[in-house]
């Protein structure tokens, strides 16, 4: 039987403060597949590149899915959308509170940013550690700027 990615959305009020400036309310769009352990060491947490979505087992099928190396039946995939993509969390296109989309007024966006908004999404799921922090590409730097923040937040990186 196949184990499917379940969509998630969670939605913070209050401002969320980047690097060079302030939304007062943050989106996050995310997807999960699988259980996770008590210790977490069986949460393989991904920082997708800017142009994926969360859906890892749609767009990263040689690593991710049913009898891949990370099989949602023994592993939660956990992944979210970056922050300003099309994916559905908060970015250029998501309304400003005047209801007229941001675009060129939404803060500049800084890998630290990414990787925050990561860390939200983590604490909201109540996740303290993770078995593998993975991430391609623009990813990659954000599971890093991830790592840096949270010493022991993942047991093995893995940074393509």
């Amino acid at each position: 039987m196949s184990q499917q990615m379940i969509p998630g959305h969670m939605v913070l009020e209050g401002p969320f403060v980047f690097d060079n400036g302030t939304v007062p309310r943050l989106e996050i769009s995310y997807a999960v597949g699988g259980q996770p352990s008590p210790d977490g060491e069986n949460v393989v947490f991904v920082c997708p590149p800017f142009t994926a979505s969360p859906f890892v087992t749609d767009w990263w099928q040689g690593l991710f899915g049913d009898g891949k190396h990370f099989d949602p039946h023994s592993h939660c995939i956990v992944s979210v959308a970056p922050l300003g993509s099309a994916y559905g969390t908060t970015g250029p296109m998501s309304n400003a509170p005047n209801g007229t989309p941001y675009l060129h007024g939404f803060p500049e966006i800084t890998v630290r940013d990414l990787a925050r908004v990561n860390q939200l999404l983590l604490d909201e799921l109540g996740i303290k550690k993770v078995g593998f922090l993975v991430g391609p590409s623009l990813g990659g730097m954000v599971a890093l700027e991830m790592a840096i923040m949270r010493p022991f937040l993942a047991e093995n990186l893995v940074l393509i």
